[in-house]
């Protein structure tokens, strides 16, 4: 073949080749144009697509002049009263969700901040609706790690998918804050603080204890409000029988209803910087409701309350003496010193409690105590010992999740 039919042809089958990718159907499909005249029907008809296709009409100019080149992500909160969550009927629930490509969605913190305006109105109307409210503030999250993250460990960590490296995804994974009482008097940007510490605290511990998972994007963000009626002193009530055989209760034999006032006052307390623990009589037993945080009672009085019923009353009487109400722990029945943030460690010596009191985290916080082997005693080594306590089961799974750096 010639130099010219060389060239012929490849120009033939170039025609070709556009035509069906202009008509968007296979090369195959196209014949091929062997004469002069099919090649310029080729020609023409491609002539003819290409002009059609850069006539654009006058609406088409209007329609694209409308369209925002930087499009905006609008975070709507839908509301529903009367929510189920697990076991908890809720007054009134805010959800927003998240669309795919919403600036700042990868910094959950940023994203929260940014509009705190808009959860902060939420609460100030629902506190004036509903008068005193507990509220959740939380996210759902979508959460990821390397599809083989064992092998990032000992590197410097940083990839992206453009590296073309593989992600496991989890969905719906929530963050969320415990209830938080709002009170008329309660600052409610103070709570929000409160709401996005509590919540970046979590995310933190879920990424530092996730084996090798990694905050990717905020799915949702929810809002839970209840309706908040904390429990109030009216008049006087007689202690129980079973409470007053204990003298370990002072109850205040007040004629109106500020109990809860004349209780504290009862525990002659020389400084009027307080903290408080308060606990229900119920069921012959004592069940802890309020204790102030440990790092808020430092250095303040504490005074310890119970709160006693009948029927729909309410009254508060100041405990003078708490061992006195749980000594039936023991078999002896002797005093004993008691934890005020967990109420059920009990022991007889000083020096047990101290240890006690300094690793307790309290109530509804983690109760775990890191306690590493000394090299310095010469046990550097775990191992299991309690052989007495083994279960007989059919089957057995041996699993160890260990963590250490190195």
């Amino acid at each position: 073949m010639s130099t010219h039919q060389a060239r012929s042809a490849q120009h033939r089958q170039v025609i070709r080749s556009v035509l069906a990718e202009l008509k968007q159907v296979p090369v195959k499909s196209i014949p091929y144009p062997r004469s002069n005249a099919k090649l310029q029907e080729y020609e023409d008809e491609i002539r003819q697509i290409r002009e059609a296709q850069a006539v654009v009409t006058n609406e088409e100019i209007t329609r694209m002049m409308q369209i925002d080149p930087d499009p905006h992500y609008e975070v709507v909160f839908e509301r529903r009263d009367q929510v189920r969550i697990g076991k908890e009927l809720t007054d009134s629930n805010f959800t927003a969700d998240i669309a795919i490509g919403t600036p700042g969605e990868h910094d959950y913190a940023s994203f929260l901040t940014a509009h705190s305006q808009t959860i902060q109105n939420i609460l100030q109307d629902e506190r004036n609706r509903l008068g005193s409210i507990k509220v959740r503030i939380g996210i759902f999250a979508t959460i990821r790690r390397l599809d083989s993250y064992l092998e990032g460990l000992f590197g410097d960590g940083n990839f992206s998918e453009d590296d073309g490296v593989e992600y496991i995804y989890r969905y719906n994974i929530p963050f969320k804050t415990r209830n938080m009482p709002i009170l008329p008097s309660t600052d409610i940007n103070g709570t929000f603080n409160f709401a996005l510490a509590r919540i970046m605290q979590k995310v933190e511990d879920y990424v530092n204890y996730g084996s090798g998972w990694e905050f990717y994007r905020v799915e949702k963000i929810f809002i839970e409000i209840s309706q908040f009626q904390p429990p109030t002193g009216a008049g006087h009530i007689p202690l129980p029988k079973d409470l007053a055989t204990k003298k370990g209760v002072v109850n205040p034999a007040n004629d109106d209803d500020k109990c809860f006032q004349w209780a504290i006052l009862a525990a002659l307390h020389p400084n009027p910087t307080i903290a408080l623990c308060i606990c229900e009589w119920r069921d012959h037993r004592l069940c802890p409701i309020y204790v102030t945080d440990r790092d808020d009672a430092e250095g303040r009085k504490i005074i310890d309350l119970v709160l006693i019923s009948n029927g729909e009353k309410q009254h508060y009487c100041w405990i003078k003496n708490m061992s006195r109400l749980v000594n039936k722990r023991t078999k002896d029945g002797h005093a004993t010193f008691v934890c005020r943030w967990c109420i059920s460690h009990f022991t007889h010596q000083q020096e047990i409690h101290d240890k006690h009191v300094a690793i307790c985290r309290g109530l509804k916080k983690t109760p775990q105590a890191d306690r590493m082997p000394s090299v310095k005693k010469g046990n550097d080594i775990y191992e299991f010992k309690n052989w007495k306590r083994r279960m007989q089961l059919k089957n057995c799974l041996k699993y160890a999740n260990l963590k250490c750096e190195l």
